[in-house]
């Protein structure tokens, strides 16, 4: 998906390494990037997504792409997220969820979530297994 940078014009995510702020904009302004939203980066769904990007890395390389993540948490949690995927690509946060909501993209409700993903024993047992890969 191609993305109207209008969009995000003016929104401040702060860059994990140096802690400071900058326009989302910047971030994709002079090369092609796989943007990886990361709802909340303790998820093991969002761990899991992640890792599956990742086994394409050489694949994206090859086609000049970089992998860029910002996520919703605290810069501790994005250097769990980052140490439990030995992710070496730059993470921002996005602390108030400004992409998400620029996109429309809606915060799941609890009982979404168990409706969704838990109330078959497939989806719980999936559920499981992930955890045990990403533990954080």
């Amino acid at each position: 998906m191609t993305l109207r940078s209008s969009i995000f014009r003016g929104m401040q995510v702060m860059e994990l390494e140096s802690g400071s702020a900058v326009e989302a904009t910047t971030i994709w302004a002079d090369k092609k990037v796989l943007l990886l939203l990361v709802r909340r980066f303790g998820c093991v769904f969002c761990q899991h997504q992640t890792s599956l990007v990742l086994r394409e890395e050489e694949v994206l390389k090859r086609h000049n792409y970089h992998i860029v993540a910002v996520g919703n948490g605290t810069p501790d949690q994005a250097r769990k997220f980052k140490d439990a995927l030995t992710f070496t690509h730059p993470i921002y946060i996005d602390s108030d969820s400004q992409m998400f909501k620029a996109l429309s993209m809606p915060r799941w409700s609890f009982w979404y979530i168990l409706r969704t993903f838990f109330m078959s024993s497939t989806n719980f047992s999936i559920g499981r297994g992930l955890m045990k890969d990403y533990p954080n």
